[in-house]
């Protein structure tokens, strides 16, 4: 029986250790300036997707996002900088205007004598444009 308790006693004791030791993703969201439309709903998507390891579940009225995800969104110069800082790997995501989407991904408009960006997804359109 000593066995046994000492035993409950220890796991319940590791329990808290092996909640601080979920791994954590990270995610970057590339919007706009801060004064814009971006940055506030980038702001808003990063809050509703994240719940980082030791945020109150949301049962609670905590986190209801990914587990171990935190996700943030950065101020950037907008929808150019966006699709630049994605293609080489400095953010994960971002906010772009479709026509930029669109000259970046055919290499056209803007993007002429650039590289298109082929491995550019549109994921939601937020704004009619």
């Amino acid at each position: 029986m000593r066995r046994l308790t000492a035993l409950i006693a220890a796991l319940a004791l590791a329990l808290p250790v092996a909640a601080r030791a979920q791994e954590v993703f990270d995610f970057t969201i590339a919007t706009g300036g801060t004064a814009g439309t971006y940055f506030p709903i980038g702001s808003l998507i990063a809050s509703a997707i994240s719940a980082p390891p030791g945020s109150r579940p949301c049962a609670e009225g905590g986190a209801c996002g990914v587990p171990g995800l935190r996700a943030t969104a950065i101020s950037t110069r907008g929808s150019v900088a966006n699709v630049e800082a994605i293609a080489d790997g400095t953010f994960d995501s971002g906010f772009v205007q479709a026509d930029v989407a669109t000259w970046a991904a055919t290499g056209t408009g803007i993007w002429v004598g650039r590289p298109p960006v082929e491995e550019l997804v549109a994921i939601a359109n937020l704004y009619p444009e």
